[in-house]
């Protein structure tokens, strides 16, 4: 079994985005720029290619409706992980989870992170 490392990009501790990747992962969590800041260890000089060939799962969870409002950051990750020259393997884009434990409200969503978590994990 592979080790999957969840990073959590939302400043909300125990919010929709928490709740969903730890369903993926059960626990880990960081906050994205912490960890865009330590990637730049990884770009240049001996260090360079070390993470290459890694996998990538990106989960995006937002409160606007509309599932377009995550474009954007959805093509920041391709491009970054496509920079690393990661595989990006799949991705989980949900829209309307505002309040926190939105999600908790969405069974099919969590019952999808788990199968995610599993497939990950292979």
């Amino acid at each position: 079994m592979k080790s999957v490392l969840g990073i959590i990009g939302s400043p909300r501790r125990d919010g929709n985005t928490h709740i969903l990747v730890s369903r993926i992962l059960e626990g880990p969590t960081a906050l994205m720029k912490a960890f865009l800041d330590r990637l730049y260890y990884f770009c240049g000089g001996k260090y360079q290619g070390l993470l290459e060939g890694k996998e990538a799962a990106l989960v995006v969870v937002f409160e606007e409706g509309n599932p377009e409002a995550a474009d954007a950051t959805v093509e920041m990750f391709r491009r970054s992980f496509a920079y690393l020259k990661w595989s990006f393997r799949c991705q989980l884009i949900v829209p309307g989870v505002g309040a926190k434990g939105d999600i908790l409200k969405k069974p099919q969503v969590i019952a999808d992170a788990f199968a995610l978590g599993q497939d990950l994990a292979r």
